[in-house]
């Protein structure tokens, strides 16, 4: 529904979902979420993700590693599209397009964010990726008409990104002025 809140779906080891849209709930938890352990591994393919308002992510990844291909916002409102707070959070071809109201496409909170060829079109995104902490690997960039890029929000993350473009509209990168840069990696 719309306006539900909880864990839509929760990953087990070894699981693949695809071809489903999937509302983000309205509280703070992912619609899809992984947290298998170790270096266990589930997927997900061709999925497109509806907000409905709030703080939902469309997928979290807290441990373990999920691999994710042709993934798509559609219209509505969330915090985020992906979130990796532990573990590996691997994409393919991420798009979101203008409808999407979401304070960042993706964000790296700690573990590692693996994103090929992100592209955001979007005015209503703030932040195209946003990195807290743990490592931020972005390779084939499309970030354009986000209000930032990229922002680096954390002391010793590191953020790699390789090819691509960026042109939000304020900021291709941020980096919150009160960080020391100890420890951290912007490549």
């Amino acid at each position: 529904g719309a306006a539900a809140t909880g864990v839509r779906v929760t990953m087990g080891i070894d699981t693949t979902l695809q071809n489903i849209s999937v509302t983000v709930p309205t509280d703070t938890v992912g619609a899809i979420e992984c947290a298998i352990g170790g270096g266990n591994v589930c997927g997900i393919r061709f999925m497109k993700f509806l907000g409905a308002g709030g703080t939902g992510r469309g997928v979290l990844v807290t441990s373990g590693k999920l691999i994710g291909l042709e993934l798509r916002q559609g219209s509505g409102v969330a915090d985020s599209m992906l979130e990796v707070n532990g573990g590996v959070l691997a994409c393919q071809a991420v798009h979101i397009p203008p409808g999407a109201t979401l304070a960042a496409g993706a964000k790296c909170t700690a573990g590692r964010l693996q994103a090929l060829d992100f592209n955001i079109g979007s005015s209503t995104v703030t932040t195209g990726v946003i990195a807290t902490a743990g490592t931020a690997v972005l390779i084939s960039l499309n970030l354009f008409n986000c209000t930032n890029g990229i922002r680096v929000s954390g002391n010793a993350v590191t953020v790699e990104a390789y090819g691509g473009k960026i042109q939000a509209s304020t900021y291709n990168l941020l980096v919150d002025p009160a960080l020391t840069g100890v420890g951290g990696l912007l490549r």
